[in-house]
C-alpha cells in the first residue's frame, strides 16, 4: 500500500532504509527525527538527588545509567557485562537499570547474570519511574547499549538534554542524534563501553 500513498513518514534515517528494504516505496517515505522537550529536559542536578539517596549513591559516587524496558532489543547483558569490569576497577560507581519488568523468565535471566557478575550490591533495578527528568539528572553517565530496533532512542535524546555525558551503541540513528563519534560504540561491545566510561 506504501506505492498508492502520498507520503510515509519515518522517525529515522535507519527505519527508512530497513522499510526501503522490504519493499516500501523509498521515493515517498521522509524522516521526521522525534523531538524533545527542552523546557521538561534540562540540567538541574538538585532533581536527581532523592533518587540518587535511595539508590544509596553518595555525593561522590559515580550514577551510570541504562534506560530501557527490560526486553533483548536493549540488550542488558551488554550493559550488566561492562558494569562488572568497571565495578572491580574503581568502588565508588553504582549502576542503574530503569524500566518496566518486561517477560519474568528474562528479568530473571537478567538477574541471575548481574549475580553471576557480582553485581549485587552494585546494581539497582529502579523499575518504572515516572519523574524522567529527575532520574537523568540522577545519573553522572547515561549509557545506550541496544542492540536493533531502534530509530531515534528517546532515552539519549532526553538525557543530552539534561547535559548528562552519554555513550550508545551504534544502533538506529544513534550516531546521528549523538552527534560525535568519540562516544559511539559497536553493538554488544563491552570493552569499548568501558573505555568510554573510563
Amino acid at each position: 500500500l506504501s506505492h498508492h500513498c502520498s507520503l510515509t513518514i519515518s522517525n529515522s534515517q535507519a527505519g527508512k532504509e530497513e522499510y526501503a528494504k522490504v519493499g516500501y516505496c523509498a521515493d515517498k517515505i521522509i524522516v521526521i527525527r522525534n523531538g524533545f522537550d527542552s523546557n521538561l529536559y534540562r540540567a538541574e542536578r538538585t532533581l536527581g538527588s532523592g533518587l540518587r539517596t535511595e539508590w544509596g549513591a553518595s555525593a561522590d559516587t559515580i550514577v551510570i545509567g541504562q534506560i530501557g524496558r527490560i526486553d533483548p532489543m536493549k540488550d542488558h547483558p551488554t550493559f550488566l557485562r561492562a558494569a562488572a569490569v568497571l565495578a572491580k576497577e574503581r568502588e565508588n560507581v553504582r549502576f542503574v537499570c530503569v524500566g518496566g519488568r518486561g517477560e519474568e523468565s528474562y528479568r530473571a535471566e537478567l538477574e541471575a547474570l548481574a549475580n553471576e557478575l557480582g553485581l549485587q550490591n552494585r546494581l539497582v533495578w529502579a523499575g518504572v519511574q515516572t519523574n524522567m527528568p529527575a532520574v537523568y539528572n540522577a545519573f553522572d553517565i547515561s549509557t545506550t547499549t541496544s542492540a536493533f530496533g531502534e530509530g531515534v532512542p528517546n532515552a539519549l535524546g532526553e538525557a543530552m538534554c539534561c547535559e548528562v555525558p552519554t555513550v550508545t551503541t551504534d544502533v538506529g540513528d544513534a550516531a546521528y542524534l549523538r552527534g560525535d563519534e568519540k562516544w559511539v560504540v559497536p553493538i554488544a561491545d563491552v570493552e569499548g563501553i568501558v573505555a568510554k566510561w573510563r
